[in-house]
């Protein structure tokens, strides 16, 4: 930052001269560089580098139409600079543009950009339960969404919704699904979406269902006749078979049973007559329209106890007279 002028004088041997001129200089311009970021908290950090530089300042400008500084900053000798932030917040989904000037002693001045800026994504998480009575919860958590809705698709073919979930302050949410019945042995897929201010989304996936499966009980009698009495209850059934098999090695059925509405059911055994001293199982198994099963079992069977009376006479002749009778005997 000095002009040079260079002046040379010829002289001939008369002592003649002659002259001139020529400047020279140079001057070392001022570099700058710099460096801007924002975390997810919306801090900023502010630092480049610089060369031949008495003085950097930062101006900030949002593409809200927001502006802050300039800000003047910190020089270290090494050339490297930085600016205090910490009383500044920025917004989410807003584009910053730091623009930081270097200027030296003969105020030349040289000038850098960097832009900056963050988007808080929404997340969403959902739970999914389907109780027995075919009743559906549908809850969940979410984060930076304004807004939360629910699909439900079923396995078979079915759909409902969307349901726009209720926010609460904390980020959970939750759908109303009182007015909705979900059926049995159908998997529901429930596809929540979250979307924040900017249109961005995020989705979660919760699959829910039940399966009602069948019970029986069964109860089996046999009379001293031989007759036996096959009956039972059972739930959540469509059809109710019974097999019959004696400790003697027989055996009887399949026998299909009536169903009754409630539930009750029975097996007509009126063509089938049970020996004594048998120990017979009645085996019943109940299935569901998803080919789900249960059984029960019992034991009947019938022992004719013998029986005898007796009659004794005498004669005025002292002669004996003894008579009676037996059953299974």
């Amino acid at each position: 930052e000095v002009t040079y002028t260079a002046t040379a004088t010829a002289t001939d041997n008369a002592s003649n001269t002659a002259t001139d001129t020529d400047t020279a200089g140079y001057d070392l311009l001022p570099t700058v560089g710099v460096s801007f970021e924002i975390s997810d908290a919306g801090v900023g950090t502010l630092t480049g580098t610089s060369e031949h530089a008495t003085s950097v300042s930062v101006s900030i400008s949002g593409s809200d139409g927001s502006n802050l500084g300039p800000f003047p900053a910190t020089l270290n000798p090494d050339g490297s600079w930085s600016v205090d932030l910490s009383g500044e917040s920025f917004d989410e989904e807003v584009t910053y543009t730091a623009t930081a000037t270097a200027t030296d002693n003969a105020s030349n001045t040289a000038t850098d950009t960097d832009t900056a800026g963050y988007d808080l994504l929404p997340t969403v998480g959902v739970s999914f339960e389907i109780s027995d009575a075919g009743v559906g919860t549908l809850t969940g958590t979410s984060e930076h969404a304004t807004s939360v809705s629910v699909s439900i698709s079923g396995s078979d073919g079915s759909s409902y919704g969307p349901f726009p979930a209720t926010l609460n302050p904390d980020g959970s949410w939750s759908v109303d699904l009182s007015g909705e019945s979900f059926d049995e042995e159908v998997t529901y897929t429930a596809t929540a979406t979250a979307t924040d201010n900017a249109s961005n989304t995020a989705t979660d996936t919760d699959a829910a269902g039940y399966d009602l499966l069948p019970t029986v009980g069964v109860s089996f009698e046999i009379s001293d006749a031989g007759v036996g009495t096959l009956t039972g209850t059972s739930e959540h059934a469509t059809s109710v078979s019974v097999s019959i098999s004696g400790s003697d090695g027989s055996s009887y059925g399949p026998f299909p049973a009536t169903l009754n509405p409630d539930g009750a059911w029975s097996v007509d055994l009126s063509g089938i007559t049970f020996p004594e001293e048998v120990t017979y199982t009645a085996t019943a198994m109940a299935t569901d329209n998803a080919s789900n099963t249960a059984t029960d079992t019992d034991t009947a069977g019938y022992d004719l106890l013998p029986t005898v009376g007796v009659s004794f006479e005498i004669s005025d002749a002292g002669v004996g007279t003894l008579t009676g009778t037996s059953e299974h005997a």
